[in-house]
């Protein structure tokens, strides 16, 4: 592992926001698809269980880039982590 990959390891950034009704195969692949958009997602995990949904990303996208693509896409009851 180089200086350059390991300092990006470092920069990365998780973001956890709980969206109510996140229960089907379909829900999951909207959002991975819409989320995958952003700039600087790396990794997206959706969790049916906590109704949750975890991203990794290098940090050039905010908070708010998550939320208004969840707004977008038709997901109104979130809570962020």
């Amino acid at each position: 592992m180089n200086n350059i990959t390991l300092f990006k390891i470092l920069q990365m950034k998780t973001e956890k926001i709980l969206v109510a009704n996140l229960t089907c195969g379909l829900c999951e692949n909207t959002i991975q698809h819409s989320m995958s958009e952003i700039e600087g997602v790396q990794s997206i995990i959706i969790n049916h269980e906590e109704e949750s949904i975890t991203i990794k990303h290098s940090g050039l996208a905010t908070t708010d880039d998550f939320t208004v693509k969840l707004h977008s896409i038709g997901y109104r009851d979130y809570s962020i982590l």
